[in-house]
This record gives C-alpha cells, structure tokens and sequence, in this order.
C-alpha cells in the first residue's frame, strides 16, 4: 500500500502496481474482507503527470457487509497494470473499455483488443489531450462518405446554430450506412 484515505465512509487505497494481483485476491478471498463484487473499473488521466499519467481505477464491493473500498494504481501507456481478469472475471470488458479509450494495457489479459472502437481507430477518446470537435483521421477517410466544400461549411453553420445534424443527403447517408447492410466495423471472426 502507497496511502489510503477516507472521504464520506469509503475507503481508496493507492497501491503500487506489483502489488494489485495479489491485493485483489486477498480482498476477495479474505472471509472478513469478502469483497466479491468489481462493480466499476475506469481510468483517470492526469496530463501533467509525466512518470504516471494515468490512475486506474476499481471500486470494490462487498455484498456481505454492505461495504465499499477503492484501489488506484498510477500507471502509464507503456507499463500499464496486471490484469484483474482471474480474481474477477467481469475485469475482461471493463478492462478492454479502458485499454480502448484511454490506451492504458492489462498484461495477461485473456483478449486485450479494442472494444468500442474499430480496430483500425486512432487514438483513444478519453485522453485529456484528444481533441473534443471532429477530426478527420484514416478510420473517417476510409469508411465516411466525402463532403464537398460547401457541404462541410454547411455542416458547420447547422452545427453552430444547433439545426439538425442529419440533415442534408450525403449525412442521411452516414445513417443509412449504419442502418443498412454494410458493415460499417466489421464483426471479429
């Protein structure tokens, strides 16, 4: 354990990242303990801090007691955090959620691969630094249909003047790709 705190009667404990697996397991096991519910995992990204930018995330319960306790581990893109699959078999998604939108690997992890996104999306959302406004990225290009010009200015101005989005023909047709029979992010074979 790095620290540990209490606000409004629940518990976070920083841990150092070798130590997860194992403190994981004792919480769960442990017949005072008993945490045997992961009922989020998440990430947070702190920018400025360069070592660990990032804090990963898990808020433990225990159905027992009626008890809450939360686990951060500091950690960065490339080292990343043990994965928590083994003692918590709903870790695998919530897992790939936060490999997929914030970028942060699980090392041992049964199916690391994107979830949400297709897999040839670049960047990861929910990064500080990812712009909030559309960007035109390789995915866009491959799969959108092409604006022209004066379309894409149109888009702008309906957009800032908060009119219907899926207005115009070449946007209905973004809708009828998702609705229609091409598949827009094919499915894993």
């Amino acid at each position: 354990m790095v620290e540990s705190s209490e606000f409004i009667g629940q518990l976070s404990i920083r841990l150092a990242g070798a130590r997860l697996l194992e403190v994981c397991d004792f919480l769960k096991r442990d017949a005072e303990t008993r945490f045997d519910f992961l009922s989020d995992l998440t990430c947070v990204h702190f920018p400025d801090r360069m070592d660990a930018p990032f804090d990963v995330v898990y808020n433990l319960y225990s159905i027992s007691a009626n008890e809450r306790v939360r686990l951060k581990v500091a950690t960065d893109e490339v080292t990343g955090v043990e994965s928590v699959a083994s003692v918590w078999p709903t870790a695998n998604w919530m897992e790939r959620e936060v490999f997929d939108l914030f970028g942060v690997p699980f090392s041992n992890h049964p199916d690391l691969r994107r979830i949400l996104l297709p897999p040839d999306w670049e960047g990861h959302p929910l990064r500080k630094e990812y712009p909030l406004e559309f960007i035109e990225n390789n995915w866009t290009t491959k799969h959108l249909p092409e604006f022209t010009d004066v379309q894409r200015e149109q888009l702008e101005q309906r957009r800032n003047y908060g009119l219907e989005v899926l207005s115009m023909p070449a946007e209905r047709r973004v809708r009828e790709l998702f609705r229609g029979g091409k598949e827009v992010m094919p499915k894993d074979k």
